[in-house]
């Protein structure tokens, strides 16, 4: 495990372009929940593979020694706290690699006080070279010249509070589970789902625009297309009315459409040409979709092909794929795997946009995973058919049961009155005697007390 770090020029031109999230590094190891060492562990990880600001450190250091704390403790219990306000570096290759090494064969063969048990078993001293070389091509450690922290204010210690971008916690957390909160129950056609992204990322880059740019949340209205047609007004108005609202500082929109717009692509993405010519896929016809009533036209017109290209997920491509298979002088013939690439062809000129769609060779790959599990588990019900008929034979022997019947609507008035009438017959349980008596107990505890300690009468002058 101690080799030591060289870097490459293929390390520096990766280290440039990608760069993989520390979390996901540290949780390649499956470290068992009750080993002793599994925190202890993380932290040294953690502590290996970032370097913190020593200007920000000692401003923090000096801050918690006013509040008679340190800066470990406070790691340890408020860790959010201290890495917003303290920037961390994760070094070249060449410091990375040898500092995480240290860390993994240190604490690799150690055991655990209770199970016994070294923290590292085969699979992860395996996980744990092939990370070290990733850190040797510079996979892990930051861009040079680039900076992942941006100030966003200052406390009211005076202590910068920064914002990283660093990772994909951000993405996940706030990206990713906001889609899902805003998509619900909803069970979303092609058309829904690309218009709840569009109302999604315009709100989101709202918001997030202001805050990044300005410092401030966005008190705006969201509705840009009049907001826009407003600040034209404002354009044209602007020397017939005073004073402007240039001038009292009310025009703070900024028109939008006074910009050219950009050439981006949210959505649904259309195949380039050159894929379509080569799988065998015609362009989007608008008459063609009208005339033979196909499905899903509004997914075809977004991929712009004749028809919508979708997984095998119909009963007749399930057919096909199976007369595809049987073919003995097509694709599947032989006895390595078809070229997918060829199959997804001569599928194409199958479809009819009603139960057949277009194919990508990773559709027709992916579902011959499905057909070799569901053929695997027929081959082995006939392997076994005496013992599966035998049990069938069994599980269809009538069971004599008493009849399931269903239960009686009744109003709430009625399961008042029933709850009520039970109530009142049924005899009472010791539990239910021992709350009564209790409470009356209670009841002339209080009325002893009121009595016996009379409240003192008040005097006016």
């Amino acid at each position: 495990m101690k080799e030591k770090a060289v870097r490459t020029a293929s390390s520096a031109k990766a280290i440039g372009f990608l760069t993989g999230d520390i979390w996901h590094l540290m949780d390649q190891f499956k470290i068992s929940l009750h080993h002793g060492l599994r925190r202890p562990f993380s932290r040294a990880l953690r502590d290996a593979i970032f370097l913190l600001d020593p200007e920000d450190c000692a401003a923090v250091e000096k801050v918690l020694e006013m509040k008679n704390t340190s800066f470990q403790q406070m790691v340890l219990t408020h860790s959010d706290w201290v890495w917003q306000r303290v920037k961390r570096l994760v070094p070249p290759p060449e410091t990375l690699a040898p500092r995480v090494a240290e860390v993994l064969q240190t604490y690799g063969p150690l055991k655990g006080a209770v199970t016994g048990q070294p923290l590292f078993n085969d699979s992860s001293w395996e996980k744990a070279r092939a990370i070290i070389e990733n850190i040797k091509m510079g996979y892990y450690s930051d861009p040079p010249g680039y900076s992942f922290y941006a100030l966003v204010r200052t406390d009211k210690y005076g202590l910068n509070v920064y914002r990283c971008s660093r990772g994909t916690n951000n993405v996940e957390g706030g990206i990713h589970q906001n889609i899902i909160r805003r998509f619900g129950s909803f069970n979303a056609s092609p058309r829904l789902t690309v218009n709840l992204l569009h109302d999604y990322t315009l709100t989101h880059n709202l918001e997030v625009g202001s805050m990044n740019r300005m410092g401030r949340p966005y008190l705006g209205s969201y509705d840009i297309w009049t907001c826009n047609r407003i600040a034209c007004l404002v354009d044209i108005t602007t020397d017939v009315i005073e004073p402007s609202y240039q001038d009292s500082g009310l025009a703070t929109w900024l028109n939008r459409d006074d910009f050219e717009p950009a050439r981006e692509s949210f959505g649904i993405l259309p195949f380039a040409p050159a894929t379509c010519a080569k799988l065998g896929m015609g362009p989007y016809q608008a008459e063609y979709a009208k005339g033979c009533k196909i499905k899903h036209d509004y997914l075809a017109g977004q991929q712009q092909t004749l028809v919508a290209v979708l997984p095998v997920h119909t009963v007749e491509e399930k057919a096909l794929y199976r007369l595809l298979l049987k073919n003995n002088t097509g694709q599947f013939s032989g006895k390595k795997q078809p070229n997918w690439i060829t199959l997804a062809q001569e599928w194409q000129r199958h479809t009819n946009g009603t139960s057949i769609f277009y194919k990508l060779p990773e559709h027709l790959k992916s579902y011959f995973k499905i057909w070799n599990e569901h053929q695997n588990e027929h081959n082995s019900v006939e392997q076994n058919k005496s013992a599966y008929d035998e049990l069938q034979k069994l599980l269809a022997v009538p069971v004599g049961m008493p009849e399931i019947t269903l239960a009686q609507r009744e109003t709430v008035a009625d399961q008042i009155l029933g709850s009520a009438q039970l109530a009142a017959s049924d005899e009472l349980s010791d539990w239910q005697i021992g709350v009564i008596l209790g409470r009356s107990s209670l009841q002339q505890t209080l009325l002893q007390l009121q009595y016996d300690s009379p409240a003192p009468c008040h005097k006016y002058l």
